[in-house]
């Protein structure tokens, strides 16, 4: 079993050139798939929302770790519930508290069919 990697879709530029072609502003959930049990990551550098789908027929659960900042505070999110068939948008978190010493957000799922899209934001 491997931590899944999650790749951040891009979002497109606050003035994009026109016209926006077929496919060109797509993107696609990451099914958290058989080796949920040791989570998702990605590199947090803090211009990411993650929205959560649970495509199940049953409410699932998603933690979020935090890491300790420089006064040794953490926060974890544990076991938020996401009802069936229900998406749930994160908190636009910032590196320090969040990021693990890799620099990468660590979030697992408790089922194989969350799943999980990271947005970066446009600066």
């Amino acid at each position: 079993m491997a931590v899944l990697v999650l790749t951040p879709v891009q979002q497109i530029a606050k003035y994009p050139s026109l016209p926006i072609t077929a496919d060109a502003i797509d993107a696609a959930f990451t099914a958290a798939g058989a080796d949920f049990a040791d989570g998702a990551e990605f590199t947090l550098t803090g211009q990411e929302i993650v929205i959560i789908q649970n495509t199940n027929v049953a409410a699932k659960t998603v933690t979020v770790t935090s890491y300790a900042d420089p006064m040794n505070r953490t926060g974890d999110i544990t076991a938020y519930s996401v009802g069936a068939a229900e998406f749930a948008i994160l908190p636009q978190f910032q590196p320090l508290g969040w990021a693990n010493p890799s620099g990468k957000l660590h979030m697992a799922a408790n089922a194989a069919d969350v799943k999980f899209l990271v947005l970066r934001l446009a600066s």
